[in-house]
């Protein structure tokens, strides 16, 4: 609540404000004495509803002296009242902390119902941020309580996005951190890196938010982990001496512990124990100047552990029973029944069996209570080992089918998840593999029809020169041909006028009448074939010209042999070549067709057309148009 509430000067609000505080102030009695329900009820009775709702709402603030089941009651209480108030958003918030402290309770199906039901309701009131909370602690859930890798990531993805549009950097770096941690436990150990680079350029970009130095100082740590993993020590190394110096220049001594403990822990993954133990002394100085019990709890119990790899057992155990009443303290329960488990181990290293049997019986009741199934797949296996020692078959084969079920009911989910992580790996590489050889595949063809066809615009290339050199010279040859013929035209027309022309003596000359006739029989001939066209007729014959030239067919065959040379069929066939030549080199050649032009000059068919013209030409109609566009 904020400061102004106090500061009003109407009685009957300063009186509400004034229990508000009383309330708060007598909540701080927790530190020293627990709080029952019936008590908290008295305490809020003289409160109005909104303001009960808020000192239920700080109830976190003290949770370290209260009970689960404390507060999970007081959490009751906090819906019924948002439910009263009809705070569709209140009643979204109760329902999220009563999932927290259901789950807190190892009810994980009625919490998981519960924080579904809140996130209803934030969707509804548009609240993103909240969104996104509920969202990431569905996604622990499904990583934590059902081991179940596969479900918990897309909650993860779409809590950080939330986060993302919210500009909560906090809460989006943590959400990172979860996501790394589900690929690292399904061994896409590379998008854990990227996850882990990326939270650790948050901190680097925000070094005096939400204590970025520490957070970064954890991410080098786990990123380290994951290259140790990889394979890659030098990579690893090279992040916790960073983190190490930086954080020594700084003197932060509680990040130059967390750097000491992670080269610990390396070293005792290469078997190199006394290496760790000196890491892990230098931690704990570190951790007891710091004062964080937790972390001194944890130095306590990792110096146990590595001590009685060493065989010296009753050193081990002096740090684990140190490190056990720490987490007692604390309130750790897994890390009790953990601490209690090595402990077993090291009394029967030393034959105390009865003392072993104590420890591991604690251990195990603790985790069978409180359901750390994670830790019951390991120690499971290991009890039976240890009856099978004492020759207890019965126990031994009790264990073995406890852990048989467990393995089935734990580890299924991440197998699958592990498989399904290959498989897609697998089939993507399959799938880029075959992307590249179809590529090269392409580029390939592509080259062999780039040759080709270079190949075959070169040999183009040469067949169209030597077509055009040939053509020249048909053009040539046939042009001295035309020209022969036309002076052999001109001399006959010359011949023919000199015969009409007055003589000296005012007389035309008297040729021979058969000569006369011939020569007036030629000129009606030429006349017909030049300016009426008859030739471009394609139904003219030798009969129907006689017959226009009121002629016999004989006379007519025998003028045309006498004075040109030639047949009728010849003359006809001249003319028509000469009209399609004319045609083939006037500059509308192009908008004229081989056939049209055929019809034109009076062929009767492409075939005859092509015949005589190639006859008379050397080549055909084409070969012509394209010789004289080149001559052109």
């Amino acid at each position: 609540m904020e400061k102004t509430d106090f500061l009003t000067y109407n009685h009957q609000e300063m009186k509400l404000n004034i229990h508000v505080l009383l309330g708060l102030l007598l909540l701080g009695h927790l530190w020293s004495v627990n709080l029952t329900k019936l008590e908290l009820n008295q305490l809020l009775e003289p409160l109005t509803d909104d303001k009960k709702l808020e000192v239920l709402q700080t109830l976190h603030l003290w949770k370290e002296k209260l009970t689960i089941t404390e507060y999970r009651d007081f959490a009751f209480m906090e819906l019924e009242l948002a439910r009263k108030l009809a705070d569709e958003v209140k009643i979204a918030q109760a329902l999220y902390n009563l999932a927290h402290w259901q789950y807190e309770c190892r009810l994980y199906d009625e919490a998981l119902e519960l924080n579904f039901q809140a996130r209803e309701l934030f969707l509804k009131a548009g609240r993103i941020r909240d969104v996104a909370c509920v969202n990431q602690e569905i996604g622990h859930m499904f990583f934590y309580a059902y081991s179940d890798f596969k479900r918990a990531l897309p909650y993860y993805e779409i809590s950080a996005t939330g986060f993302l549009q919210a500009g909560d950097q906090v809460e989006y770096y943590r959400t990172l951190n979860n996501m790394a941690e589900v690929y690292y436990q399904t061994g896409d150990l590379e998008k854990a890196v990227s996850l882990y680079i990326k939270a650790l350029d948050i901190c680097e970009r925000f070094p005096h938010q939400f204590e970025a130095a520490g957070r970064a100082a954890s991410i080098r740590g786990n990123l380290a982990e994951v290259y140790f993993v990889l394979g890659d020590e030098d990579k690893a190394y090279a992040l916790l001496k960073t983190s190490l110096e930086g954080n020594r220049n700084q003197n932060r001594q509680a990040h130059v512990a967390e750097a000491l403990s992670r080269f610990g822990d390396f070293a005792r993954k290469k078997e190199e124990y006394k290496k760790a133990l000196d890491f892990y002394h230098q931690a704990l100085e570190k951790r007891e100047y710091s004062g964080f019990q937790d972390k001194i709890a944890r130095e306590l119990y990792k110096i146990g552990d590595t001590l009685s790899r060493f065989g010296q057992y009753n050193d081990a155990l002096q740090y684990l029973e140190r490190s056990f009443l720490k987490y007692k303290g604390l309130k750790d329960s897994i890390w009790q029944a953990r601490t209690l488990f090595v402990m077993g181990q090291n009394y029967q290293r030393m034959s105390q069996f009865d003392e072993a049997r104590k420890a591991y019986d604690k251990s195990i009741a603790i985790s069978v209570e409180l359901g750390f199934k994670r830790d019951l797949l390991t120690f499971y296996p290991q009890l039976a080992e240890f009856y099978l020692t004492l020759g207890n078959t019965q126990e031994e084969l009790r264990y073995r089918r406890l852990y048989s079920e467990l393995q089935d009911e734990l580890l299924a989910p991440a197998i699958s998840a592990r498989m399904a992580s290959l498989l897609a790996r697998y089939e993507q590489n399959r799938e880029m593999k075959t992307i590249h050889r179809s590529y090269r595949k392409i580029v390939l063809m592509m080259l062999l029809i780039l040759l080709l066809g270079l190949l075959l615009l070169l040999r183009m290339r040469l067949k169209q020169r030597m077509f055009l050199k040939k053509n020249q010279r048909l053009l040539q040859m046939k042009d001295e041909l035309l020209s022969a013929r036309k002076k052999q035209l001109s001399a006959l027309q010359s011949e023919l006028k000199s015969l009409q022309e007055p003589s000296e003596k005012g007389y035309y000359k008297s040729p021979p009448p058969r000569e006369e006739k011939s020569s007036e029989l030629m000129l009606a001939i030429i006349k017909l074939m030049e300016e009426e066209r008859v030739y471009s007729e394609n139904t003219v014959t030798l009969s129907s010209l006689s017959e226009r030239l009121k002629t016999n067919t004989t006379t007519l065959s025998r003028v045309l042999n006498e004075n040109v040379g030639m047949k009728f069929t010849d003359l006809l066939n001249h003319y028509r070549v000469e009209e399609a030549k004319r045609i083939l080199r006037s500059d509308d050649a192009g908008k004229w067709d081989i056939v049209d032009i055929c019809f034109e000059v009076g062929f009767n068919s492409l075939a005859s057309f092509y015949r005589v013209f190639k006859k008379h030409t050397g080549f055909s109609p084409t070969q012509f148009q394209q010789g004289k566009i080149f001559k052109d």
